[in-house]
């Protein structure tokens, strides 16, 4: 399964994200860049159903825990969402373990997605990025 999430800044996000992937024991990585994040998991039937709920219901992607004053992060946070941009099975993994990596540039993370030989879901998020920016 393989997921974008425009803004993925508020701490108790991250925290719910990573604690729940490493409770499941699922295996993946979840990319902090800007505006575009990915997160990629692997792992069993139940427990990718009891995560994509997560992903999907239980987290409020426009909440803000900051009570931020600008109006400018408030839009931009009530337009946040998380999106399914993939789901398929595999017959091998990825990943052996739960990462969390943060990245800066776009060359480094294609660099960083190459080493596991998922740079197609890079691409495929940008073009979703690009396409959302269009609308």
């Amino acid at each position: 399964m393989f997921r974008r999430i425009l803004n993925l800044s508020n701490p108790k996000h991250k925290y719910k994200v990573e604690t729940n992937a490493q409770q499941y024991m699922l295996t993946g990585l979840m990319l902090l860049f800007k505006d575009n994040n990915l997160v990629i998991v692997e792992g069993g039937p139940k427990a990718l159903r009891k995560f994509k709920r997560l992903m999907n219901v239980r987290i409020k992607w426009n909440e803000d825990v900051r009570n931020r004053k600008s109006q400018e992060d408030h839009e931009k946070l009530s337009q946040n969402q998380c999106k399914i941009i993939w789901e398929g099975k595999r017959k091998t993994r990825y990943f052996t373990k739960w990462m969390t990596k943060s990245i800066s540039t776009d060359a480094a993370a294609r660099e960083y997605l190459t080493k596991f030989n998922c740079l197609n879901f890079w691409d495929l998020a940008l073009s979703e990025t690009l396409l959302q920016d269009e609308a």
